[in-house]
């Protein structure tokens, strides 16, 4: 037979595009955008999430052979920041217990709390054995680094209660999605609402109209290094009223506007010919995932 192993590979680019897709998306459509290799070579090269930041890259590889057919994104972390579940807590309990919580190993998207496939494996891989293996390479993987613990944050619920049949700790938390339910217009989805609710957002709405705002919507190719300029001057903006220090590089809005332009959706707001405002949205996998915003000029209900 073949033999199985397990190595922790380093950045993303260090293991290729073929062999990261190929387990991130073995179905080959509509792709989940968070877990592309493009989506994390971005980050990574673009000096957004590296040893620098406190996101040191170790992603884990299953091998057959020479041929990977399993991946769990990996970080080696002095930190908790940028990962949208909030564990000071626990890291204050085992200093006060006279241990260490950092460093600690991170499974993740950084600075994105989308849920999604963390347990990548490839489409004609055993399936079960190969999850079995990434979990079980990630728990050797603390104890040959020496770190407190391996986290593995917003995992889709199969993942979740294969983790706890293996042995990991389980935690739940709470989201809120939107769902179409197949609504044939905005006046549709507005029909499930109490009327008070019907009237603030008709209001609200029509306030925007009458502030002169229009909208471009921009995918694919629409979308320039100007229309990125103008974006990244939002997100700054936000991220420094919000925690004082983005986490997102100008660098990492090209890279993904090269290499997943198909899979985004930029929103921008003009007011008299300026951009004043605008929202970042990828999608894929039958969803849309609104992700940063941010504006430089206050006009009310425009924000969200």
């Amino acid at each position: 037979m073949t033999r199985i192993s397990a190595r922790l590979a380093g950045r993303a680019a260090e293991i290729g595009e073929a062999a990261w897709n190929a387990c991130a998306n073995p179905g080959g459509a509509d792709p989940h955008p968070f877990t592309r290799h493009e989506f994390f070579v971005a980050l990574e090269e673009s000096g957004s999430a590296t040893a620098k930041t406190g996101w040191r890259p170790l992603h884990l590889v299953i091998e057959r052979g020479e041929r990977i057919e399993g991946i769990l994104p990996l970080y080696l972390k002095n930190h908790s920041m940028g990962e949208y579940v909030f564990d000071h807590a626990w890291a204050d309990a085992l200093e006060r217990a006279g241990s260490a919580y950092y460093p600690k190993l991170q499974s993740c998207v950084p600075f994105t709390p989308v849920t999604g496939q963390r347990l990548l494996v490839a489409a004609d891989a055993d399936e079960a054995a190969t999850r079995t293996a990434l979990l079980a390479a990630g728990a050797a993987a603390v104890e040959q680094l020496s770190v407190s613990s391996l986290h593995i944050n917003f995992p889709t619920e199969e993942e979740w209660r294969a983790a706890g049949d293996f042995g990991y700790l389980q935690r739940a938390d709470r989201q809120f999605h939107w769902e179409n339910r197949g609504y044939g217009s905005f006046e549709e989805f507005l029909g499930e609402l109490s009327s008070s609710r019907r009237k603030n957002l008709r209001k609200e709405r029509a306030s925007i109209r009458e502030a002169g705002i229009a909208f471009d919507w921009l995918t694919g190719r629409d979308i320039t290094e100007a229309h990125w300029d103008a974006f990244f001057e939002f997100y700054m903006d936000t991220g420094g009223r919000k925690w004082g220090d983005p986490y997102l590089t100008r660098e990492f809005f090209s890279r993904i506007g090269q290499s997943m332009s198909e899979q985004i959706l930029l929103v921008m707001a003009r007011r008299g010919g300026r951009i004043i405002a605008g929202a970042l949205n990828l999608f894929g996998d039958g969803v849309l995932f609104g992700r940063n915003w941010g504006c430089i000029e206050y006009v009310p209900f425009l924000h969200f």
